[in-house]
């Protein structure tokens, strides 16, 4: 199942990068390591789950690019 392929895929990129950040539109929203996060790939659907005393945060990954 696709879903499943995109939340190992993302555990996997997330595991080996521990600096990076979640970014929209030009924004750093979260900085990986001073927050928590969960991946789940089920029901059809891969998300990502930030939160931290600030805020909180769910998006739908629908695909990954490596840079």
């Amino acid at each position: 199942m696709e879903s499943l392929r995109l939340a190992r895929e993302l555990e996997d990129l997330l595991a080996a990068s521990p600096r990076a950040c979640v970014s929209e539109e030009g924004e750093t929203l979260f900085d990986l390591c001073a927050v928590r996060y969960s991946i789940s790939g089920e029901n059809g659907k891969c998300l990502l789950h930030l939160w931290s005393q600030e805020r909180n945060a769910v998006r739908r990954v629908v695909d990954i690019e490596h840079k």
